[in-house]
């Protein structure tokens, strides 16, 4: 540890650096408080030793000067028998302990391990209060899932987060050009403003804070550019009595924070965006009777759906990283689930799309069962489900192998979500006539009637929250109906499902 000792007299000066430098710390001395002030302002300095008695500028004095000038130090008050209630008033302008004279070498050991031990705490503790800023901020826009009004309230809810109330902007120069601020009301013109900051987009500094000039206003600011479709700037208006030290910690916490919150939405909002495409696009086939139309746009629609996916995942391993350590993480690792969710989804649609073709011939149903086992074997571990397999093995039917799979791990999937912790799911195959029955068969929750009819309808989930896009068993439908077959469910509220597929026999 780095450490000053301001004393005038050069007695006291000799003893105690001798005594400091035997504990295996670095000591500097000084006689005045002014030269003091001068070394403490270098910054190297972690503990300073101060007499309470000096000319020109005593230890009280030197306190106050540090205080005024935000210096980042430990100060113990060293006093002469006598000068107690001096020693107790330095306590008040930041002194964390003192020690009377003459000091010795246990006194001076224990002093310096108490202050370095309540620095920690006191750092500890204005982390806590920063988590409390977080908590106040997460919780006021964590449940806003449209995006354009968690744009309109970011800036109202930083502002309420300051104790000094700022004038907070929001400006989204990608892709909605637009400026959001709090208070509403603006002393000046928001076109310059928008205008210098996007000048100062050029640098290419995002993540860095910088402080911007705006005719009489400074203003803090801070880049962000997650997606190349979305480039985001957070700026706050400081006043002539703020000091930016003060702030700037602050300011830059929550922005890095509410940074990964807009992020989130954006990618969301895109995904919804590409999710109404399809939805008209489903419309427009069903009122035209034009199905060549699915495969004529369905490689564009699709890959739309499936980049934001991408992105997704690629930015949620940068979110986990920089937070690691704060209390959002398990939003982050939810957020992580249910991209897992969005990806079985849409294999469904990669598959899809390689159909076009859709070749039928010979398949045997126990390798489809397998492979169907095998991709959702850690889900059904997770949930402690026991799977078995029922009826008739080594049969065989006219179908196209990777729609087959498909369609029975969406089935299998629905009935994993049926199920609580615990549960069975059991897979029968039995000959019928010309057909080969596959049925799925779980003994969970079952389906409510008033429903039972709309679960092939496209986009009906009842999953939604969880990350349910309603297209899983609307295109087993499709897929199984496709190969000649049919589908059938037979189900009961707490009764469990039995989903029943019909394929001709090979």
């Amino acid at each position: 540890m780095k450490i000053l000792v301001v004393d005038d007299d050069k007695n006291v000066l000799y003893t105690v650096r001798a005594l400091i430098n035997s504990l295996g710390h670095f000591v500097e001395t000084v006689d005045s408080g002014k030269e003091a002030l001068e070394k403490l302002s270098s910054g190297i300095f972690e503990l300073v030793f101060i007499d309470i008695r000096m000319p020109e500028m005593d230890g009280i004095e030197l306190l106050k000067r540090i205080r005024e000038k935000n210096i980042d130090i430990i100060p113990i008050i060293l006093t002469a028998y006598g000068d107690m209630n001096a020693a107790i008033e330095a306590l008040k302008f930041g002194a964390y302990d003192f020690l009377e004279k003459p000091v010795t070498r246990e006194a001076l050991r224990f002093s310096i391990e108490r202050s370095i031990k309540r620095k920690e705490l006191e750092e500890k503790n204005i982390k806590l209060k920063e988590y409390e800023t977080l908590y106040l901020v997460w919780s006021k826009l964590i449940n806003i899932h449209d995006f354009k009004n968690l744009l309109e309230e970011i800036p109202r809810t930083i502002f309420d987060a300051f104790e000094e109330k700022l004038k907070i902007f929001l400006i989204i120069l990608k892709p909605f050009e637009e400026i959001y601020q709090f208070p509403v009301d603006s002393e000046y013109d928001l076109k310059i403003l928008k205008e210098l900051l996007d000048t100062n987009t050029q640098i290419k500094n995002e993540g860095l804070t910088k402080i911007l000039k705006i005719k009489d206003t400074e203003l803090m600011a801070k880049y962000f550019i997650p997606e190349k479709d979305l480039f985001f700037i957070i700026a706050a208006e400081i006043k002539e009595k703020l000091k930016k030290e003060e702030i700037l910690k602050k300011f830059e916490f929550l922005c890095n924070n509410v940074s990964i919150l807009i992020t989130k939405n954006f990618l969301s909002y895109k995904l919804n965006e590409a999710l109404e495409k399809l939805h008209n696009l489903h419309l427009h086939v069903i009122k035209t009777g034009s199905s060549s139309l699915m495969i004529e746009v369905g490689y564009e629609l699709f890959n739309a759906i499936k980049n934001p996916i991408k992105n997704i995942e690629s930015k949620i391993q940068i979110i986990k990283e920089r937070v690691k350590d704060l209390p959002l993480y398990y939003l982050i690792d939810d957020l992580e689930k249910n991209v897992f969710e969005l990806k079985e989804h849409f294999k469904l649609i990669d598959h899809t799309l390689e159909f076009s073709k859709f070749e039928i011939k010979k398949v045997n149903i126990d390798e489809i069962i397998g492979l169907s086992y095998m991709t959702l074997n850690e889900r059904i571990k997770a949930k402690n489900i026991g799977f078995r397999r029922k009826g008739e093995e080594n049969l065989t039917v006219k179908a196209n192998p990777a729609a087959l799979e498909i369609s029975l791990i969406h089935i299998i999937l629905n009935s994993i979500d049926a199920l609580e912790f615990g549960g069975e799911i059991i897979v029968e195959t039995e000959r019928e006539k010309d057909y080969v029955r596959i049925s799925v068969i779980d003994n969970g929750i079952g389906i409510d009637e008033e429903i039972i009819d709309k679960i092939f309808n496209p986009f009906f989930t009842t999953k939604r929250e969880t990350g349910g896009t309603g297209l899983g068993l609307t295109l087993s439908k499709w897929l199984i109906e496709r190969m000649e077959g049919n589908i059938k469910v037979e189900s009961k509220k707490g009764l469990g499902t039995k989903v029943h597929i019909y394929l001709k026999s090979e």
